[in-house]
C-alpha cells in the first residue's frame, strides 16, 4: 500500500512574492513617517524652548536678579548668577543672538528665530509671563 502525503500551505515562491510586496510598502511608506517623527520633534523642542523661557522668567523675577542666555546653533546658554548651563537641542538650529530676562520678567528681544533640518525657517513670539498695568 502506498500512502501519498498532501502538504497544504504556502509555497516558496508566495512567501518570496508577499514579503517583496511588503517590503516595497515599507520602502514607499517609511520616508514619511521618519519625516512626521522629525516634525514632531521639532514640536516638541518648541514647546521646550517656551517652557524654558517661562521657568527663566519666574526664576528673575522670585530671585531678583536678570537672567541671560544666548543661542547659536543648536544650543542655547544659560548665564545665572555666574553659572553656564548648555541646553541642546537636534532638531533646531538657532540663530545667534543674545536673550535678557529682566526682574519684570520680560524677555528682550520677545521673539527667537531658529531653523529646522529642513532648512524652514521660524520666528517664534515669546508670550510674556505678566501684562504691565497700562497694557490692560
Amino acid at each position: 500500500m502506498m500512502y501519498r502525503f498532501k502538504f497544504s500551505g504556502f509555497s516558496l515562491i508566495e512567501l518570496m512574492v508577499t514579503m517583496a510586496i511588503a517590503s516595497l510598502l515599507l520602502a514607499l511608506t517609511g520616508g514619511l513617517v521618519i519625516k512626521a517623527v522629525d516634525q514632531q520633534g521639532a514640536l516638541i523642542e518648541q514647546e521646550k524652548v517656551q517652557q524654558l523661557f517661562k521657568q527663566l522668567s519666574y526664576d528673575a523675577f522670585y530671585s531678583g536678579h536678570n537672567i541671560s542666555l544666548q543661542t547659536e546653533g543648536h544650543t542655547i546658554t544659560i548665564n545665572k548668577n555666574e553659572l553656564k548651563k548648555n541646553v541642546n537641542f537636534k532638531y533646531l538650529n538657532f540663530s545667534k543672538n543674545e536673550y535678557v530676562i529682566n526682574t519684570n520678567a520680560h524677555v528682550k528681544p520677545g521673539f527667537y528665530e531658529f531653523q529646522l533640518n529642513n532648512g524652514l525657517k521660524k520666528e517664534v513670539f515669546i508670550k510674556p509671563m505678566f501684562q504691565l498695568y497700562e497694557q490692560q
